[in-house]
């Protein structure tokens, strides 16, 4: 793997987990869902971003993982200190002439 595809695979050198929604039961008590640990590049700053509603936000951490990696907003992660913040936004950055998503950004 080179370029943009090769970042996180060759200087992720911590991992978070990632657990997705589970459904909600007939009283309305969530459930859990799977969850899988991925290796992932964590910046640690304060950048303002718009959250998944479009608001101005301040995040106080980046987690770049691998492209295939889906992330839901309202999954819950787990850093490495093992604190949960919540997820403000996800984005990606797809490689142009293939249009598979090379990075997975994940905003908290």
């Amino acid at each position: 793997m080179s370029g943009l595809a090769g970042i996180v695979p060759k200087w992720a050198h911590q991992s978070v987990t990632i657990e997705s929604p589970g459904s909600y039961d007939d009283f309305g008590n969530p459930s859990t869902g799977t969850s899988a640990s991925y290796a992932a590049i964590i910046i640690q700053r304060n950048r303002m971003v718009r959250d998944r509603f479009g608001n101005q936000v301040v995040s106080s951490c980046q987690i770049l993982l691998p492209g295939a990696t889906t992330v839901d907003p309202e999954s819950t992660i787990t850093l490495p200190d093992g604190t949960q913040p919540d997820i403000l936004n996800v984005g990606s950055t797809p490689d142009h002439d293939t249009g598979t998503n090379l990075v997975t950004e994940v905003y908290t």
